[in-house]
């Protein structure tokens, strides 16, 4: 009898599915490319461990093209390359021309970070090694080019709002310079209002801030403008207009929760909606021994944490027409004892909601966020809520000090 192993992920199942095809004759070849905007390296590596000639070549889009359909004429090319800026250009590119393409997380090649000698075409050989044993973590990439232009449009969105907060802290820097202290609101950065706590600096000494007034006018220029883009990108499509039903959930916030995540069915689980949104939970144990705290993992995209955040905010507020999200807030932090988990908690509850609602075009609804007339309800949906211990809080606190206490060959007499 003969035992088949069974695939351990997507890139072994495609990889198995190659070579039980009889439309492949070709051998497979694991080929790797570190791309930089000057040079970049090209190799591959054969089944049995084989490595070929590393060629070192100017980026460019036609040597890009040559080397990878040199390859092609006696295997079947398996491609991977790192993220990074240049990937999806490659990508649009070479996928046409290989038999897979796959962008690959460098954050989890640690055969190529922690190496002690370190270059191009060792990495190249790392690459296809990893490749070949299966042990990359592949980046998920859309192929939509309406989705990728109204994800660019929010990361710009998004930066132009950066910049601005930069320029409001340069201006508030360069007031206390001077010993203007009380900088409390907006009216600093108002045009008709600005002229009060100008007048205060002492004479010839305005003229740096004035500057930055103009850069900061600039700024909020363009981000007005580019908000108006993003608004009239997002009226075609339909889940953006789902995602206002959640109270809390804005037009901006509506927006940058599809630009990111651009398709709902990326995602197999909630849990992993929830690593990629920057609040999942990280535990390291051994021998069935934790090894610290569990604690938020910080990978993730932070602006999607944000998102929930300014939604539970909102939600909680008294005057929201919906109570649903302070219902939902409100019993979970009585049965966690905390507000800092009972937060976290309706941050995932705001995102499955979102997740769910675009992944099967349905509407927001209350009962199912929060059932009054069930409160264990709260329970069952969220594995990450726990019953406070009121031994925790002594323990912890005997850890602490017991970190805080000098060793003994510290001691003084």
């Amino acid at each position: 009898m003969k035992i088949t192993q069974q695939p351990t992920s997507k890139i072994a199942a495609d990889l198995q599915s190659y070579a039980l095809s009889n439309k492949h004759t070709k051998p497979l070849l694991y080929t790797a490319i570190d791309l930089h905007t000057r040079t970049s390296v090209i190799g591959g590596m054969t089944q049995d461990g084989s490595i070929s000639p590393l060629i070192r070549f100017d980026t460019n889009k036609q040597n890009l093209i040559e080397h990878v359909a040199e390859f092609s004429k006696d295997y079947t090319v398996i491609l991977t390359v790192e993220s990074a800026p240049l990937a999806k250009w490659a990508r649009k590119l070479l996928k046409p021309k290989v038999e897979k393409f796959i962008i690959c997380d460098p954050r989890a090649n640690k055969l190529i970070i922690k190496s002690s000698s370190k270059c191009d075409e060792t990495d190249v050989f790392s690459l296809c090694q990893l490749l070949r044993m299966d042990a990359l973590t592949e980046v998920w990439c859309g192929d939509d080019p309406q989705r990728q232009l109204f994800r660019e449009a929010v990361q710009s969105l998004l930066c132009l709002r950066d910049q601005q907060r930069e320029l409001k802290t340069l201006i508030k820097s360069a007031y206390r310079t001077f010993g203007i202290l009380k900088l409390n609101g907006k009216e600093i950065y108002h045009p008709e209002k600005r002229q009060h706590w100008l007048d205060q600096l002492p004479l010839n000494h305005s003229k740096g801030i004035h500057h930055l007034y103009k850069l900061h006018d600039v700024t909020l220029d363009a981000w007005k403008s580019q908000l108006n883009e993003v608004k009239t990108l997002s009226k075609h499509l339909p889940e953006i207009a789902l995602f206002q039903q959640v109270p809390g959930v804005g037009e901006i916030g509506s927006a940058v929760f599809s630009a990111i995540i651009e398709d709902p069915h990326r995602f197999k689980h909630a849990s992993k909606l929830y690593t990629y949104c920057a609040l999942g939970i990280a535990s390291r144990d051994s021998d069935n021994k934790p090894l610290g705290y569990q604690r938020l993992n910080r990978s993730g995209q932070r602006e999607l944490k944000n998102v929930s955040y300014h939604a539970w905010r909102t939600g909680i507020r008294v005057g929201s027409q919906n109570s649903c999200v302070r219902d939902f807030y409100e019993a979970s932090k009585l049965r966690t004892g905390t507000t800092r988990h009972a937060r976290l908690n309706t941050q995932r509850k705001i995102l499955k909601t979102l997740w769910s609602m675009w992944k099967h075009h349905t509407d927001f609804d209350p009962e199912q966020f929060f059932n009054r007339t069930d409160p264990n309800r709260i329970n069952r949906s969220n594995n990450f809520l726990h019953t406070p211990d009121p031994e925790a809080a002594p323990r912890r606190r005997k850890r602490r000090n017991r970190r805080r206490r000098p060793a003994k060959s510290q001691l003084t007499i």
